[in-house]
């Protein structure tokens, strides 16, 4: 399997020669490298470990491949090789020296077994060096540390588990469990940059509410997510047919499929029939959504995992608000108000930026506003309501869209009434095609009228009056009601007569 990966590989055939070439002794591919190679699953990043001198190995490489060379750590001499292929596909060549100077130790140190397996790149392909069996684990799919000690020795693999568990659909044996349980309180002890990363790399694979369900199960979610663990068996009434959590999980899952089907990354799992319609309604604005989820808010993390994260946590709000009791059902009026303070704050502890947070914080708030957008046959009206959610949700509008279908199947799933769900179309609808084609228009109108008209034309002072009016007249602009210079004047001219 190694041989096959390799054999045909461009990059390996490239690399790999001129590696022992340098003759600066032994080179080892280590960890997911060799663990995706044994699967055949393609790989962009390579991991080696070296005897030599691990800054000379790395700019040489860097020098021949015409890549960027970086010192990760100068203590630790680790570095890595940037290189990006005639495809245009970025890669990645990591590079650090054989811990304490022994191949065994540095394998054993190592989190999994499956990721502590080298191979020496002078041999053949299905030779390699597996001190813990990690080949054997692979083949019996199950994940099994180095040591029964690894996780106390870093708490933050017990998330690492998760994420490898089900990434590689592979078992968790109960003996490795009971020592997750063993080392979960050091969880405490790690930084918020350590967990965040290993949560969102979580987020960024696929099968992500399997990974959530599975941190409920070892009971990780409290410690980790402490908000959305209070959904956990939080009772609902109709028309809702799932408890908090599992009402949380399902629309996580329509979401995970919808941004699939935006990605074309395709998606395994049964669905309601009525999901092939919010995939209809997805292909009308496809290039739109799909240049919103290739922007990421930072380097690392990307809109397709904060918008996952924000589905995750959109009811935090319910188990902290006080119920209302509505024609004898219970309403939950400020939960969205109380999510978006909360998610600010666990977004903070997580160390998200500043972006990231403002981002979480407008979706929740937002999250419940198209429920309210009522349809009709007044054009001034129905843009005048569409102009109000666009102005609350801001950048987060065509994703809070297409999370409220998904909100709405997690609530009725398959019995959903016809009507109600049509209706949940069309205000998707209503919003998409304002977002993606009357942006100008709905979303930031281009004003007829500024400050400097106003006070210039009508004497008008800058302050609260000036800045109320002009939010008016953008409103007024944008429902339809003034359609050139001449009709903003005269608006204005009517708004301040009737004032005196």
């Amino acid at each position: 399997m190694m041989y096959a990966s390799f054999q045909e590989n461009k990059l390996a055939k490239l690399v790999f020669p001129f590696l022992l070439s340098l003759d600066q002794g032994p080179i080892y591919l280590v960890g997911g490298s060799v663990r995706d190679a044994i699967l055949e699953i393609p790989s962009h990043d390579l991991d080696f470990i070296v005897t030599g001198d691990v800054f000379s190995i790395a700019r040489k490489l860097a020098d021949f491949v015409h890549g960027a060379f970086y010192i990760l750590d100068k203590e630790r001499s680790y570095a890595r090789v940037i290189f990006i292929d005639e495809d245009g596909v970025r890669n990645y060549f990591d590079f650090a020296p054989v811990y304490q100077n022994d191949l065994e130790t540095d394998l054993r140190s190592r989190d999994f077994s499956m990721n502590a397996i080298a191979w020496d790149i002078a041999s053949p392909f299905d030779v390699f060096i597996d001190p813990c069996c990690g080949g054997s684990d692979l083949q019996k799919k199950i994940l099994r540390p180095c040591s029964p000690s690894s996780f106390l020795d870093d708490p933050v693999r017990v998330i690492r588990s998760v994420r490898f568990a089900v990434g590689y659909g592979l078992g968790i044996p109960d003996e490795v469990k009971c020592w997750i349980t063993d080392a979960k309180s050091g969880l405490e002890t790690i930084s918020a940059e350590r967990k965040r990363d290993e949560l969102f790399k979580i987020l960024e694979n696929h099968h992500t509410t399997l990974a959530m369900e599975m941190l409920r199960e070892l009971d990780l979610l409290p410690s980790l997510l402490p908000e959305a663990a209070r959904l956990v068996e939080f009772t609902q009434n109709g028309p809702h047919i799932f408890d908090g959590w599992q009402h949380t999980l399902h629309a996580m899952n329509y979401c995970e499929a919808m941004v699939d089907h935006i990605e074309d990354n395709g998606h395994v799992g049964e669905f309601p029939e009525a999901l092939q319609d919010v995939f209809r309604l997805i292909d009308d604005w496809k290039p739109g959504l799909e240049s919103i989820f290739k922007t990421d808010f930072s380097g690392e993390r990307s809109q397709r995992a904060l918008f996952l994260f924000a589905a995750l946590h959109h009811d935090i709000g319910k188990p902290m608000d006080n119920i209302v009791m509505v024609n004898g059902r219970k309403k939950y009026p400020h939960h969205a108000r109380l999510g978006a303070g909360a998610i600010e704050n666990r977004a903070r502890l997580l160390a998200l930026s500043r972006m990231e947070i403002q981002w979480l914080k407008r979706f929740i708030a937002s999250h419940m506003l198209l429920h309210d957008v009522i349809i009709t046959d007044d054009k001034v009206e129905q843009n005048r309501q569409l102009y109000q959610f666009f102005k609350h949700a801001t950048q987060t509008s065509p994703l809070v869209a297409l999370f409220s279908l998904a909100d709405l199947l997690a609530t009725y799933g398959d019995a959903i009434p016809a009507e109600r769900w049509q209706l949940g179309l069309t205000r998707c609808q209503l919003v998409l095609a304002g977002w993606f084609e009357q942006f100008d228009v709905l979303v930031e109108p281009q004003l007829f009228l500024n400050g400097d008209d106003l006070q210039i034309e009508f004497g008008m002072e800058p302050g609260r009056n000036m800045g109320s009016l002009i939010e008016r007249m953008r409103e007024a602009q944008a429902a339809g009601v003034i359609h050139s210079k001449d009709e903003a004047q005269a608006w204005v001219k009517k708004t301040l007569d009737r004032k005196e």
